[in-house]
C-alpha cells in the first residue's frame, strides 16, 4: 500500500512494528522508510536507537531511511 500511495513506511520505536522480518519484506518494495520515536512524553522524544538497530539487522540500506543523517 505504501508503494502504491507513494508513502513512507515508519519503523516505530514505541511499537515492535515493523519487526526485522517485516522490514525485510517491506524492503522488497519501492518504498522509503522513516524512523519514528512515537514519543508520548518529552524525555522519549528523539529515541530511535532500537528502530535503527532493527532496520540495520534487517539489512535495510540506510540511504532508504529519509530522516537520518548519513556520516
Amino acid at each position: 500500500a505504501c508503494q502504491d500511495a507513494g508513502t513512507l513506511m515508519e519503523i516505530n520505536m514505541k511499537h515492535a512494528h515493523l519487526t526485522i522480518e517485516e522490514i525485510k519484506i517491506a524492503a522488497q518494495f519501492d518504498v522509503d522508510f522513516i524512523i519514528g520515536s512515537d514519543a508520548h512524553v518529552p524525555e522519549k522524544v528523539g529515541e530511535f536507537k532500537g528502530s535503527l538497530i532493527r532496520a540495520l539487522k534487517a539489512g535495510l540500506d540506510p540511504a532508504r531511511i529519509v530522516n537520518i543523517e548519513k556520516r
